[in-house]
């Protein structure tokens, strides 16, 4: 099952293209700031199982309101990836905003109750960057430990590996 986004940020020129109405809902869970228009606009278009708006990011994970609202994307809606978001006007590095989003999966990882629950139910956690200065989406790779704009093949791949995770059998303790 392929999941292509068909709605690229919004050109300069305002111009969309339309969305099909048969794409399927992403199995994902989005954490975005408010105000984040070009992140929840394209994220939108995405078609997420659910998305969690919270200021500060999940620098809050404490919070029982984000908590239950991660767990429940997760339990009982089938998230079976976190997708942390960040949004600037430059490019992502790991210095700057780009850490920050890395900071922010690897608290929701290192969590105490929700870590466990993370790896038990074999939910990966992402992080995505939202250039607002040319509308381009990054993703961070752990492999090559850098920001990569999310097109093409990119995108196809990350996209297939969301739908590829919900179909992995869950192990709860």
């Amino acid at each position: 099952m392929r999941h292509v986004n068909p709605v690229r940020p919004s050109p300069p020129s305002g111009k969309r293209r339309a969305l099909p109405a048969e794409l399927p809902e992403l199995p994902a869970l989005f954490v975005l700031e408010p105000g984040m228009a070009l992140a929840a606009r394209t994220v939108a278009s995405w078609k997420p199982i659910t998305t969690l708006q919270v200021l500060g990011g999940l620098e809050h994970i404490r919070d029982l309101s984000v908590r239950w609202t991660l767990e429940h994307g997760i339990c009982h809606l089938g998230a079976r990836t976190v997708v942390v978001c960040a949004e600037g006007f430059a490019p992502p590095s790991a210095i700057g905003e780009g850490a920050r989003v890395l900071a922010s999966c690897h608290r929701l990882v290192e969590d105490a109750q929700l870590g466990p629950m993370l790896r038990d139910r074999h939910v990966a956690v992402e992080a995505l960057y939202f250039d607002r200065s040319d509308g381009n989406v990054y993703r961070w790779v752990s492999s090559a430990r850098q920001f990569e704009r999310l097109q093409g093949a990119s995108q196809t791949a990350f996209f297939d590996a969301i739908h590829k995770r919900r179909l992995e059998p869950v192990r709860v303790a």
